[in-house]
């Protein structure tokens, strides 16, 4: 379909609807992807659209390809050293082609599974301008937050997307609004709590509040904004 162009929506030029629906105040319609639509208010009224988008194929093998290049590639200019004298200075030869082709693929292609991995999470957790984590004005201790915790607190999740993977070798990833940290083993359970939900009261915290690795890394995300505290 022909869409409006330059504008950061896909919003289509003609647009001729086929279904209608009246919504009441605190009705919720789900629209699956793909499927064009345009609201009316009726009268005075708030609405809320909320996108759940899966990656997009383009952007993320375009991201990798960036870290990959970063990584594998060196900030140099090409030269051909090695490569033997043509007959014709505009020929592209074979011997070129093959030398250029190898260099790239094997700078997408050489990244271990760590590596893509880190890139992967972060990627898929970096967050909007408008989201960015904000740290407390002043950073709480280890001991504080326990305290907090104790007496019927809970951490809230700010708007920062927590997720986590486990590595071939039996270590963990965690990342938090495109940061990533390795953890010990022994928090893996801690980091699939964090990542399945966004409200953890004291009472489910509580096995690891006397775990001092676990109570740092509680504390580590406080203070860079990924959580509030709550009574």
């Amino acid at each position: 379909p022909d869409l409006v162009p330059g504008l950061d929506l896909a919003i289509l030029e003609r647009f001729q609807g086929t279904e209608q629906w009246v919504l009441e105040p605190g009705d919720l319609l789900y629209l699956p992807p793909g499927v064009p639509h345009w609201g009316i208010a009726e009268g005075p009224c708030m609405t809320w659209s909320v996108g759940l988008r899966a990656p997009d194929w383009r952007e993320l093998a375009t991201g990798w390809c960036d870290e990959a290049i970063a990584r594998g590639l060196p900030r140099a200019r090409y030269g051909d050293r090695g490569l033997r004298a043509q007959g014709h200075r505009g020929e592209i030869t074979a011997d070129l082609r093959s030398s250029l082709r190898e260099r790239i693929e094997t700078a997408l292609g050489g990244a271990d599974e760590a590596t893509f991995a880190a890139w992967l999470g972060s990627y898929l957790t970096e967050p909007k301008e408008n989201l960015e984590p904000r740290p407390p004005e002043a950073p709480i201790s280890t001991a504080d937050l326990r305290r907090a915790l104790t007496e019927t607190g809970q951490l809230t999740r700010t708007a920062s997307r927590i997720l986590f993977t486990r590595l071939g070798d039996g270590r963990c990833l965690l990342f938090a609004a495109g940061g990533a940290q390795e953890i010990a083993p022994a928090l893996h359970e801690l980091a699939a709590l964090l990542a399945d939900n966004r409200d953890l009261p004291s009472g489910r915290l509580a096995p690891w509040l006397d775990d001092p690795a676990a109570l740092e890394l509680l504390t580590a995300l406080y203070n860079q904004g990924h959580y509030e505290l709550r009574s």
